[in-house]
């Protein structure tokens, strides 16, 4: 399962990844334009199913680079 979260470096998103991440089978792509506490969490958790993208989904060249990142992943977003 590959999965996709924005705002996932606080709040809501944050526990969001958390618990997907935890999910067996999954792949969680986080997005943040704060990637620091992401990393963090990441480190800290040993969760090797997180993948932390800094990326503003307001940004067109970000938004690309995201697509292109989840292109290569070779799984379809659930």
């Amino acid at each position: 399962m590959l999965i996709l979260v924005t705002g996932a470096s606080r709040g809501i998103g944050f526990e969001t990844v958390k618990r997907l991440a935890a999910r067996q089978g999954s792949l969680v792509v986080a997005l943040s334009r704060n990637i620091k506490p992401l990393s963090d969490m990441v480190k800290r958790s040993g969760l090797h199913t997180v993948l932390p993208l800094q990326a503003d989904i307001t940004q067109a060249a970000d938004l690309k680079q995201v697509h292109k990142v989840v292109r290569s992943l070779d799984r379809p977003l659930d």
